[in-house]
């Protein structure tokens, strides 16, 4: 969102990104076959052991905002691609007059093998909740639909179970800033905006 750059550029390493950056993230110089395929892994397992698994993912998911150099920059102003989309969603006409907005955004590799998981994001207006209504919608989902994103604990380890741990310092969640822009627009809109993630392999693979 555009109130976020001011925390996200002066932030430093908060999210530890600083921690995995030569060692792991950003190696100085182009890896060898042996590198690729068997050091990249043995220094992954070191980290996990001394930083543990969801320290090491909210570093690699929040990034850095000030390496431009480096793998998941953030970079420093709202994309070209988001900047189109809204342009061509405000031209047409979608964010004037809407009432009730489904937004799926679907995702794949986060999460049990072979389950979906729904992350609910928004604003449900018809009770002033974060989004809690999605479970009326979702009621046959194989898992509990999540409505903290990024509040997740521990277990989103190997096995991959909470699908939102180490998202907590993440910026820049669009799903919110697309169900603020219908909103603005549509003050009676009630967006349900969620996430599909999909589950493929062990989030350490992921």
């Amino acid at each position: 969102f555009p109130n976020e750059w001011p925390e996200v550029l002066t932030r430093g390493n908060v999210a530890g990104y600083e921690d995995f950056d030569e060692a792991l993230f950003n190696p100085r110089r182009a890896p060898t076959l042996f590198n690729a395929y068997f050091t990249v892994f043995v220094k992954a397992a070191y980290a996990i052991i001394k930083y543990g698994y969801v320290n090491m993912k909210r570093s690699l998911v929040a990034g850095t905002y000030e390496y431009s150099h480096g793998i998941f920059y953030g970079g420093n102003e709202l994309q070209a691609s988001h900047l189109l989309l809204q342009e061509f969603l405000v031209k047409k006409g979608f964010t004037t007059n809407a009432d009730m907005l489904t937004w799926i955004d679907v995702h794949t590799g986060l999460g049990p093998s072979g389950i979906d998981t729904l992350l609910a994001h928004g604003t449900d207006k018809r009770d002033g909740t974060k989004g809690e209504g999605a479970d009326d919608y979702f009621y046959g989902a194989p898992r509990p639909v999540q409505y903290h994103f990024g509040q997740g604990g521990e277990s989103d380890g190997l096995g991959g179970g909470d699908v939102t741990s180490g998202y907590d310092l993440s910026r820049g969640i669009l799903n919110e800033y697309y169900a603020l822009l219908f909103q603005e627009s549509s003050p009676s809109a009630h967006p349900l905006i969620v996430t599909q993630e999909f589950g493929t392999f062990p989030g350490i693979m992921v």
